[in-house]
């Protein structure tokens, strides 16, 4: 997290590296996989007492040989802290 100037909330950023465990099923097809994942995020958090507001961009990468899929999106919600 990076702190903002004042009272504007955070910056943040972060990656994950980890494993996907895929299911392929078509009328002609079946498969099942493990790929390497890596996830990476950055967005907004805002924090007052227990709770906090997010807006966090999402883009993830599932790594194969012969078709590598991806997959971007935004993600905002509200947390609490326990």
């Amino acid at each position: 997290k990076f702190r903002l100037p004042g009272n504007a909330g955070s910056l943040t950023a972060g990656g994950l590296p980890g494993a996907s465990f895929l299911s392929l099923r078509d009328s002609d097809f079946s498969s099942k996989s493990t790929k390497f994942t890596i996830q990476s995020l950055a967005g907004w958090e805002y924090e007052s007492g227990s709770l906090s507001l997010f807006v966090h961009a999402r883009h993830m990468y599932i790594y194969d040989r012969k078709a590598s899929l991806w997959g971007t999106g935004i993600a905002a919600g509200i947390g609490r802290r326990i």
